[in-house]
């Protein structure tokens, strides 16, 4: 309970430290006796706290605590545990409307929240167990998720086309 109330401690680093110690608390399987969704939730309201190094401190941890999840959700199926866990995808793509969050913050964690032998089937089950639970808000940020990154594409398929008929003239000229 004590370290619960740190998580809205004065000073930042103190706020970071509990945030450390909670999510040691959650990569353990047995921790669901001692960790509710509420204490897990307040975890992630860490993601729009005032210092982007306690925002960048919960996104990484809670990224590693549902990596963790996944990794056990693999395999072994603790139903038990989804409540706590299949709300965090949906905050990270809330966390993109976050100033000095944005999508440079948010993609490398959303990289990074499944075990990376995990296969591509066993991920979507995840997301969709993690879309089901979201609403408007967030559905409209995964939507600028992923136009940013079909813009990205574009942009990067145009600069090969160009780079490529720029190196054909040269080899041209070179004739």
């Amino acid at each position: 309970k004590q370290v619960r109330e740190r998580l809205h401690d004065f000073d930042d680093h103190v706020r970071s430290a509990a945030i450390h110690t909670l999510c040691d608390i959650v990569d353990k399987p047995s921790s669901s006796e001692l960790l509710s969704v509420e204490v897990m939730r307040e975890i992630g309201e860490r993601i729009k706290d005032k210092k982007s190094g306690v925002r960048k401190t919960a996104l990484k941890r809670l990224c590693i605590a549902y990596r963790a999840y996944a990794q056990r959700c693999a395999e072994d199926d603790p139903t038990w545990e989804a409540k706590r866990f299949d709300w965090i995808p949906c905050a990270f793509l809330r966390a993109i409307t976050i100033p000095d969050v944005r999508l440079h913050t948010v993609e490398p964690v959303l990289a990074e929240i499944f075990p990376s032998k995990m296969s591509a089937e066993l991920r979507s089950t995840f997301w969709l167990r993690a879309l089901t639970l979201a609403d408007d808000f967030t559905i409209r940020c995964l939507k600028h998720l992923l136009l940013a990154k079909s813009r990205i594409q574009a942009d990067l398929r145009e600069y090969f086309l160009f780079r490529a008929k720029s190196s054909k003239m040269n080899k041209k000229e070179a004739e």
